[in-house]
């Protein structure tokens, strides 16, 4: 290793990069013919192997070089992406993943044979060529495609430049025609054997400015052109045919003199900074210090939250005069500052749960490969946004609970067509925000729970008595994450020993959340997860019981009454009940809870809040509302 800020550079890029090559070959495998993926994976090995040759790790540039071999052939036509490459590419990725980690814990990359026959084994892939050449032709058909970029009124501003876009359809197909009739349209002929997906990959990234039409034509379709613009024809199918030489097109016209060099190089300028502006915007931030700051503007949010509270008491005892009313406007002006400030710092530290979502399509494809069944995993609200210390520690639950539904909930293709399901399983992972919560659903189309083995299984696991007819359903699907219970019919590497669900609560529990469970037998099951959106920092209202004073979280908060003495039942079984609005909710003295000293013992006369929490719905009774807090959360210590 030849520089440690090199190496640690690298270590950071290295990870992004893995998790890109990692999605880009699942998506691939089910989108064979999708170029535009294919250049992106390519993209992310070549830069892997050149930040490893920076950093003088050249046992992972010598193996990734085998990998970017194959993923250049493909790029080029010369080899067609197969079931068998895919899984060789994903095993080269993971020994890729094997030495990032051992640079991370000795520095350094031993020998290791296993790493030479997953090297083999893909060099020999680069030999198939003749038989993939002749499969092409059965798959593939060349189709033609007119595609029309208009800027929009405001477009000129852009001083957009054409030519690399240009460019880029050329690698997917053949130009045949460039027409540009006014400086706000082009207007493109292309053949190509890629499907029109491949097409719109290329304008992805393009402003809203431009209004983008692709349409697939008949072969021997003529777009008109003006008379006007019948001389500028021939030269603008020259520019499409200079995209299938080595030369940019820039350089063409430069040299047919129709532009001059300092309006290329212009333009090449505005091409760089687009790029270095897109990259510039994102900086790399180490999570310790950024935990840091988090604690600390949490403690400064706390402090002039108690100031103000002081300040409002001071002004309250005391007769009022223009220099306490500064002061206090003053602290409330900090406050709002300090929660402003705040609320930012989160934002930081809030990530889409995409990424963490993403990478179990490729535990999906593996384990269904493995059990020989077919599944698609099905993902939405990827866009939800949670605190990274959650989704860091929800990633072994997560992954517990997908295990489970490929093992034990699809049935295999052979039961599903017996059972008059469509042969391939579907597990769809969802996340969505409700309040202050974020909701984790993972369902499955499978088999669903067997309520019987579930209650012999707890009865020899002496968990309960008889055969369970005493326990409601809820409570018979719930035995599942007390330890040791299964309902695998067979034991497996993947999952089946009763190890696990009841570590799956437990994690879920200690991230301040709860796991429910729902089943319909021949239908599938449902495992919803309630998650806190932050661990650090909650916003409070302060309740008194007696003399002792508790945050109760905000968003929990409905609203606040005062209930009459009709209002108030008492049911055998479900204790006292509120009657809010024709609906009976619990309710929970908080007294009587923690054992406090209180007031009063009369709901009509103490104040009830009505509180949701992980969507139920109950009332507390306190003595007392004295107003907002915001409170830092920490763990205690162990």
């Amino acid at each position: 290793m030849l520089d440690n800020k090199l190496a640690n550079m690298f270590l950071m890029e290295i990870e992004e990069m893995i998790v890109e090559l990692e999605e880009g070959l699942v998506s691939l495998e089910k989108n064979p013919l999708n170029y535009g993926l294919i250049n992106q994976i390519f993209r992310a090995a070549h830069t892997i192997k050149g930040g490893a040759g920076m950093a003088g790790y050249f046992l992972i540039v010598d193996f990734v070089h085998v990998m970017e071999d194959i993923l250049d052939k493909l790029r080029s036509k010369k080899l067609t992406v197969t079931k068998e490459m895919i899984s060789e590419l994903l095993k080269a990725v993971d020994v890729v993943k094997q030495m990032k980690n051992e640079i991370s814990s000795k520095d350094s990359i031993d020998e290791n044979p296993s790493y030479q026959i997953i090297q083999d084994n893909l060099k020999k892939l680069l030999q198939n060529k003749e038989e993939i050449k002749e499969s092409l032709p059965e798959i593939l058909v060349e189709k033609q495609y007119e595609i029309i970029l208009k800027l929009k009124p405001d477009g000129l501003k852009l001083n957009f430049d054409p030519n690399p876009l240009i460019e880029e359809i050329s690698k997917i197909g053949k130009i045949t025609s460039v027409i540009n009739p006014d400086p706000t349209l082009w207007n493109i002929l292309l053949k190509t054997k890629e499907p029109i997906s491949a097409i719109k990959n290329i304008f992805l990234f393009i402003s809203d400015d431009i209004s983008i039409t692709i349409q697939e034509i008949s072969g021997n379709a003529v777009i008109p052109a003006k008379a006007e613009i019948q001389s500028d024809s021939t030269t603008l199918e020259k520019k499409a045919e200079a995209n299938f030489s080595d030369k940019k097109i820039g350089e063409i016209l430069l040299e047919e003199g129709k532009i001059t060099e300092d309006v290329l190089q212009d333009a090449l300028s505005k091409q760089v900074s687009f790029r270095e502006s897109k990259s510039s915007s994102f900086i790399r931030v180490d999570t310790e210090k950024l935990d840091k700051l988090v604690n600390l503007v949490g403690e400064l949010v706390t402090g002039v939250s108690q100031i103000s509270g002081a300040a409002h008491r001071v002004k309250e005892k005391y007769i009022a005069d223009t220099d306490s009313d500064d002061l206090v406007t003053s602290i409330e002006s900090l406050d709002q500052i300090s929660r402003d400030l705040q609320e930012q710092v989160m934002l930081v530290r809030m990530v889409p749960v995409e990424f963490t979502f993403n990478r179990f399509q490729r535990l999906v494809r593996d384990i269904a490969n493995e059990l020989g069944k077919k599944i698609n995993l099905e993902m939405s609200g990827t866009e939800t946004e949670l605190d990274k210390n959650v989704i860091e520690r929800l990633s072994d639950p997560l992954n517990h609970l997908i295990r489970n539904c490929v093992d034990h909930g699809i049935e295999t293709p052979e039961e599903r067509r017996r059972f008059g399901k469509d042969e391939t399983g579907k597990i769809f992972l969802k996340a969505m925000q409700k309040g202050g919560n974020i909701i984790i659903e993972i369902s499955d189309d499978g088999k669903g729970i067997n309520r019987a083995k579930i209650c012999e299984a707890a009865r020899k696991n002496g968990l309960i008595a008889g055969d369970g007819s005493q326990l409601t359903d809820n409570q018979i699907l719930n035995l599942i994450f007390e330890p040791g219970i299964s309902t695998a019919e067979k034991i497996t590497d993947l999952s089946g020993r009763g190890v696990g669900m009841d570590v799956v609560r437990r994690n879920i529990e200690d991230l301040r959340g709860r796991i429910d469970i729902s089943s319909i037998v021949g239908k599938g099951t449902t495992f919803t997860i309630w998650l806190p959106l932050t661990l650090a920092i909650i916003d409070g209202m302060n309740v008194q019981v007696g003399t002792e004073i508790l945050t109760v979280p905000l968003l929990s908060i409905i609203e606040q009454i005062r209930p009459k003495k009709k209002d108030i039942k008492t049911v055998e079984g479900k204790g006292e009940l509120v009657n809010v609005r024709g609906t009976y909710f619990p309710l929970v003295r908080l007294h009587e809870l923690f054992h406090f000293q209180t007031d009063y013992t009369d709901p009509t006369k103490a104040l009830v809040l009505v509180l949701e929490s992980e969507g139920r719905l109950f009332c507390l009774m306190v003595d007392n509302v004295l107003g907002e807090q915001q409170a830092v959360i920490k763990a205690l210590d162990k």
